[in-house]
């Protein structure tokens, strides 16, 4: 992989970084989030709320489709037919993450994030919280995960 196709892609996930901790540091004082929390979010509260989710989410994907397969480039264990899983447990081998099945619980969260759930505001307060929470080891991964690709283009 080119230096040039590197360094687009850290100034891209160096953005959805920036956004989401924007989100995380504007969300503190509401979390960790209940139900009573939820039915009294001001507008600009559920505006920083539905920014956070759509930035969690994007950040995930962005990582899974396009970070980790450039660090198993890099480090020379790249294969076509690998599934998410299999990705995982190499980048676990190589130390770059801590828990491959942690990935695959993010992964799960982010599906449920991207559904409504208008009637079960215990759900909507469930994945909230886990994605608040979460929020810390996506951006520890995906600063692993930037570190290596940063010494190898440097």
């Amino acid at each position: 992989m080119n230096r040039n196709k590197i360094k687009s892609l850290i100034e891209i996930a160096r953005t959805h970084e920036s956004h989401l901790l924007y989100a995380i540091n504007n969300l503190a004082d509401i979390f960790p989030i209940t139900e009573e929390k939820v039915a009294h979010l001001t507008q600009q509260e559920v505006l920083v709320v539905d920014f956070f989710v759509n930035r969690f989410c994007r950040l995930q994907d962005f990582m899974g489709s396009s970070l980790v397969d450039a660090v198993l480039i890099q480090i020379n264990e790249f294969a076509n037919d690998l599934t998410m899983i299999d990705k995982m447990n190499k980048l676990e081998k190589f130390h770059l993450i801590k828990d491959a099945h942690l990935w695959l619980e993010i992964r799960k969260l982010r599906n449920n994030l991207t559904h409504e759930y208008p009637n079960h505001p215990e759900l909507i307060v469930k994945f909230l919280n886990q994605a608040y929470s979460l929020s810390s080891e996506l951006l520890e991964v995906l600063n692993n995960l930037l570190s290596r690709l940063e010494s190898s283009s440097s």
